[in-house]
């Protein structure tokens, strides 16, 4: 894998979100090319482990990172440094921070204040000053 005339060969990547899906498909796919992966994530699922005990066993490290802290995002430079010996050339930023709608403290909507097929009420709307759906 190259991003252009950018070989992973021999590089330091880090790969947030890789515990599982197309963020551990990258982490997979670096390992091949000939580079050294931190896979960050908050957990790593049954397919991230056969991973991390099968072909990344000697080329990548699993890392707990939740992004949404900072200090874990930096910690991910010092577990680069003890463990391959130098900082990250590469850095895929696959996580994600989900926070559905509805559990916004922000909004704090209701199931009484969902109306029909997800819609919600004009009420509901007029707090997040959204447009009234029909």
């Amino acid at each position: 894998m190259s991003l252009g005339d950018f070989p992973l060969k021999g590089k330091i990547a880090v790969v947030t979100g890789a515990g599982s899906g197309i963020n551990l498909s990258f982490a997979q796919l670096a390992v091949k090319q000939g580079a050294r992966v931190i896979v960050a994530d908050l957990k790593l699922t049954e397919d991230g482990e056969k991973f991390m005990n099968g072909e990344g066993a000697k080329a990548a490290v699993f890392t707990r990172c939740d992004v949404s802290k900072r200090s874990e995002l930096e910690n991910l430079l010092k577990v680069s440094e003890e463990k391959f010996g130098d900082v990250p050339e590469v850095y895929i930023a696959g996580a994600g921070v989900f926070e559905p709608v509805c559990l916004s403290p922000m909004i704090q909507m209701k199931e009484t204040e969902i109306g029909r097929r997800g819609r919600t009420s004009g009420t509901t709307q007029k707090k997040m000053n959204m447009p009234r759906s029909t």
